[in-house]
């Protein structure tokens, strides 16, 4: 009994030794697993913003469609009547449809 517990202890040391050193190419790797540079081309370039929708991002979604890679663009805002951020023009809707257009 007292053997096997000193065997799982060894090998959860050795575990978590080996975890402390390789962590970064750990995440590393596991993030070229979920997210792949794609060749391919997408149905929908879905951009999404809690309060704002960076226009830098608008810019590459905007790429993708010129570039091919995408056949359409999806802009979702989410509109908080609570919060209200410094600088945010008050039709903030009708600000990303002209800029858009």
């Amino acid at each position: 009994m007292f053997r096997k517990l000193y065997i799982f202890l060894v090998l959860l040391g050795i575990v978590s030794i080996s975890l402390l050193f390789s962590w970064r190419i750990i995440l590393t790797e596991a993030g070229r697993y979920l997210a792949p540079e794609g060749v391919g081309k997408a149905d929908v370039v879905i951009l999404e913003g809690g309060e704002l929708v960076r226009e830098n991002a608008v810019r590459i979604g905007l790429k993708l469609l010129s570039s091919g890679r995408g056949e359409r663009l999806v802009v979702l805002y989410h509109h908080s009547e609570d919060e209200q951020i410094f600088g945010r023009p008050s039709g903030y809707c009708f600000f990303l449809i002209q800029k858009l257009e």
